[in-house]
């Protein structure tokens, strides 16, 4: 849309402002030019070893090796705005951009917390998901002071625009449409939507929403779009990429894996996943092992509830000259599996109270559960299988008897 054409919405918007809502609509409806409207729905953001795992580095080879490749493409990102002194998109004096490529007709636009000098050449008008696609190669990660690896983004010389249309959490379509419209007009050469409305519009045929109709143009003027397919799933009728033209991409597994292990004190070790350091002394010195539910206050005025008896979800439920400097076992129970409960308020307990570590096992009732690997300020495991809380359990139940 030219700007003459824009001024003109404008003043016809403004004398629609004097009208009932729904006469608006209707009268925007019948307007000449006008092919559909829809409501302006909510619409919220669906947010290392990936290149391994899929044999990017042989790739990278083939175009200039690991801190060339990708060398004068645009990615361009629909997200809730960058931080450009991460080190993902800092500044390589070693390896620096001459200039952006002249392909691109993108602008640096500066702000009160954005000034110019933030566009270094790799973010070239301007977050987790830039990172992932064209983060630089080769970024240590280390989190409360334990070193994870290196993380690199997919084409980790591209450079990078971002359209900050989030603010700061969910956004509305409007916004999205509109950085959509600027991202096509810049010329970039791929679009990466890490957005998704919450439903399908509901006044006409999914793939001929306005979401979707702008990505169809954005594909005609020659950008690669890719969405997120969302964080619904598994189930049906969970995804929110409906088109054939925009690449719908959704989370998989990889063969990279966070083992973590206890050891009990008749020497067995029970295997699990954890992202966090060891317990104090290594593994080399024994703690005592606390069932949580085993601590819970005497007449403690708190509801008896799994969150609160089994799950270590709150301090005060925990008595804590019982779980000082002790190893707590903690359950999955109903608020995990229906999300009210967390891991981080489980090391948030574990801080609050002393705990040297925790270990959370799964439970017979609710079977196998899948663990994900989050990073732990505090030492901890998650045992997933019920086979080997059976084995924790037995082991438990011999020491306490």
């Amino acid at each position: 849309m030219g700007s003459v054409a824009k001024k003109g919405l404008q003043q016809y918007l403004l004398q629609l402002q004097k009208n009932p809502l729904r006469t608006k609509v209707k009268r925007i409806k019948n307007a000449p030019g006008v092919k559909i409207v829809e409501k302006d729905r909510r619409v919220k953001l669906m947010t290392t070893y990936t290149p391994d795992f899929l044999g990017l580095r042989e790739v990278w080879a083939q175009e200039g090796g690991d801190r060339n490749a990708g060398e004068g493409i645009v990615i361009g990102f629909v997200d809730s705005g960058i931080n450009p002194l991460h080190p993902s998109f800092a500044y390589d004096p070693n390896n620096p951009y001459t200039s952006k490529p002249p392909h691109f007709a993108g602008a640096c636009e500066s702000g009160p917390l954005f000034p110019k000098t933030f566009c270094n050449g790799k973010i070239i008008s301007a977050s987790h998901v830039a990172s992932t696609a064209a983060g630089n190669y080769g970024v240590p990660i280390a989190v409360d002071g334990f070193y994870y690896g290196r993380a690199s983004g997919m084409v980790p010389r591209a450079q990078i625009a971002v359209y900050k249309a989030i603010y700061p959490s969910i956004g509305t379509p409007t916004d999205v449409l509109a950085a959509i419209d600027q991202a096509v007009l810049d010329n970039v050469d791929i679009l990466t939507l890490s957005i998704g409305q919450d439903q399908p519009p509901q006044d006409t045929i999914t793939f001929l929403g306005m979401f979707e109709i702008f990505m169809l143009a954005a594909n005609k003027a020659g950008t690669l779009v890719i969405q997120a397919v969302g964080n619904g799933g598994p189930g049906p009728y969970t995804v929110v990429s409906y088109s054939p033209w925009s690449v719908g991409v959704a989370a998989s597994d990889t063969d990279r894996s966070y083992p973590g292990t206890l050891i009990l004190g008749n020497g067995q070790k029970i295997g699990g996943v954890g992202l966090s350091g060891p317990s104090f002394g290594q593994g080399l010195l024994q703690h005592k092992l606390v069932l949580a539910k085993d601590a819970v206050k005497v007449n403690g005025r708190f509801p008896g509830t799994p969150q609160y008896i089994e799950e270590c979800q709150y301090p005060e439920a925990l008595d804590p000259d019982v779980v000082l400097g002790s190893v707590v076992i903690c359950t999955f129970s109903d608020g995990i599996y229906n999300g009210t409960s967390t891991l981080s308020a489980i090391t948030e307990t574990a801080k609050v109270l002393g705990f040297v570590g925790f270990v959370l096992v799964a439970n017979p009732r609710y079977g196998d559960f899948i663990a994900v690997p989050i990073p732990f300020s505090v030492p901890g495991i998650m045992i997933p299988r019920t086979s080997d809380a059976l084995v924790i359990s037995q082991y438990y139940e011999q020491q306490t008897s």
